[in-house]
């Protein structure tokens, strides 16, 4: 099917989005890591936006024009990367480093039409290893999402994604096996936003299926990791009212239900749970220069097994970006939130996030970045607490459209008063890009 086609269904019927995803699905083989739909191309707005930052906005003379095919432009890329990690398997002592060669094709479809939306495409992250090869992953995936314009103030959204990951050595969850855990995910988002007066209602539904793979013990055997299985479903309903152009107030209500697929987990805990968390905040923007979002509520997480705590608290964050000039970019945000885990008698855990960055244009084409962050992860059910410090410097040389190159270092310390659990990392990273 043309684009040209795949517009005029659009146009013609409701249900067209859905069949156009449905169609445009089938070619694609692999899945990506993440969504590169949803990148904005470069022929939307050439000059800079009022919301725009450094790091994001429009550079027409570095930007890739694309390929255009019909009403669709397509972005393809290949990145080139080269690793130093000081500590691959995120240990206390004994630590082992290596060199890591890094492979990313990636492909991007977006549509050019005067209404509605269709993206998809593609990525790969194939990792190569230079003394350790079991470390060694592909990771794939791809996306598609659209939106359908019913009338100039409503509209649906849908999106869908499947991808194959591997879990990092440094996860709390990891389990430690001859080779990192790979697993699938498959994840579906859908919901509907209106406008009238002054009013803005927005409902997210959201389906993810977890698949996690068993892998070789570091002794014998496998490890089962089908305890791990799960379905999670969240819904959020927000309802926002414009004061003024520069504020508005919002609140919002999330549900969310989590099931595992073995009622009975290998440590004979039932972890299925349901969740809520009711929100207010509002949205700001000072001058031009300051913009960003506040926000707090109660959250709550309740657990089918007696055993495990029910968890509640305060929750909410912020997100702020501050330009005090045209050439610099300071972005803070700050999250709480209940997460899962399958650490053995605990609940979850309390995960609060707080993050500075800084982006600044040193010259056109070059482009300096770096950020601190401070994590705190406390876990119920059991005496765990861990911090994570991180902070990481880097510079991307945007040489033409069609090639950039970044180098990086990035800091990495965890701190936990489970025994073995505390580690340090560093990783250098010199990347090779090129794009049409």
């Amino acid at each position: 099917m043309s684009g040209i086609g795949i517009q005029t269904c659009l146009r013609g019927s409701a249900v067209g989005l859905v069949v156009a995803m449905a169609a445009m699905w089938a070619p694609i083989e692999v899945f990506a890591q993440q969504p590169p739909a949803t990148r904005s191309a470069p022929f939307v707005r050439v000059s800079p936006g009022r919301n725009e930052t450094v790091a994001n906005r429009r550079r027409p003379q570095y930007d890739p024009v694309g390929i255009r095919r019909g009403s669709f432009f397509i972005y393809p890329s290949f990145e080139v990367a080269g690793l130093y990690d000081s500590n691959i398997f995120a240990t206390q002592t004994n630590q082992k480093q290596d060199f890591i060669v890094l492979l990313s094709p990636e492909i991007a479809f977006r549509s050019n039409w005067r209404r509605h939306q269709l993206n998809f495409g593609a990525r790969a992250d194939v990792a190569h290893y230079k003394s350790h090869t079991k470390e060694n992953y592909q990771d794939a995936s791809g996306v598609i999402n659209g939106r359908y314009d019913i009338t100039g103030r409503t509209y649906l959204f849908a999106g869908v994604e499947f991808a194959h990951r591997h879990e990092d050595r440094g996860s709390p969850d990891d389990v430690g096996g001859k080779i990192p855990t790979r697993f699938w995910t498959a994840e579906l988002t859908g919901g509907i936003q209106h406008i009238f007066g002054r009013f803005t209602v927005r409902f997210t539904n959201r389906v993810r299926l977890l698949d996690f793979k068993d892998v070789p013990a570091a002794g014998v055997g496998l490890i089962d990791n089908d305890d791990r299985d799960r379905r999670e479903w969240s819904g959020v309903v927000r309802l926002t009212y414009r004061v003024n152009p520069r504020i508005s107030v919002f609140g919002q209500v999330t549900g969310d239900q989590v099931r595992y697929n073995d009622r009975v987990d290998n440590a004979g805990f039932i972890r299925d749970n349901v969740g809520y968390e009711v929100e207010g905040g509002v949205t700001i923007e000072l001058t031009g220069k300051l913009v960003g979002e506040v926000f707090a509520g109660w959250g709550s997480r309740n657990y089918r097994d007696p055993t495990l705590t029910t968890i509640s608290g305060p929750s909410g964050g912020l997100s702020l970006t501050w330009t005090p000039t045209g050439l610099t970019t300071v972005t803070g945000t700050v999250v709480r939130t209940i997460e899962q885990t399958t650490q053995v008698g605990a609940s979850g855990y309390w995960s609060t996030n707080i993050r500075v960055s800084v982006d600044h244009e040193f010259r056109r084409n070059v482009l300096l970045n770096g950020f601190g962050s401070y994590q705190l992860d406390e876990y119920k059910g059991i005496s765990r607490e861990d911090q994570w410090f991180r902070a990481g410097v880097g510079a991307t040389f945007l040489i033409n459209r069609n090639v950039n190159m970044f180098g990086g270092y990035e800091f990495t310390r965890s701190v936990s008063d489970v025994g073995g659990n505390s580690f340090t990392r560093h990783l250098v990273i010199v990347r090779v890009k090129g794009q049409l």
